[in-house]
């Protein structure tokens, strides 16, 4: 049986609001702005991997490149979470367009679900922000990339 056969509330009970998120398909930006269908989010059965990765791989620190609405930010620091680690922000999320094309809905989310302790956003272009890192030596253990999707 496939993800999408199951209803959210029952895959995703250790983040509720990523459950709202999938099962609604709604959200409120910091501005009132209200992004219905929520096309840039990650599908349920890739959410459900990364979780699995996460949990098996026993993740210390995690990357994402694309935050838009949070539904992998979400997976990433509950599952820092739910590895009893204390929120040190093991979870980098980069997006130069948080604040503004998304209007800081992922921020919300994560705010929301109680794990902004273990996110460390970074509003900057992975382009630039990517080599940045290696040049400070930072190393990851898992690394999502699902960021700009203009081609």
């Amino acid at each position: 049986m496939e993800a999408s056969d199951h209803r959210p509330d029952d895959l995703f009970s250790f983040c509720p609001q990523l459950a709202e998120l999938l099962r609604t398909r709604r959200l409120t930006g910091q501005s009132g702005k209200l992004f219905e269908g929520l096309g840039a989010l990650s599908s349920q059965n890739v959410l459900l991997a990364l979780r699995q990765l996460a949990l098996e791989t026993q993740a210390e620190r995690t990357l994402e490149v694309g935050l838009s609405f949070g539904g992998s930010a979400c997976v990433f620091t509950s599952s820092h979470r739910d590895l009893h680690r204390e929120p040190q922000g093991q979870h980098v999320a980069l997006d130069p367009f948080q604040t503004t094309v998304w209007d800081s809905t992922g921020l919300a989310v994560i705010e929301r679900a109680g794990l902004s302790g273990y996110l460390d956003f970074r509003p900057k272009f992975s382009s630039l922000e990517l080599p940045a890192m290696l040049e400070r030596g930072e190393k990851f253990d898992l690394v999502y990339v699902d960021g700009s999707h203009l081609f």
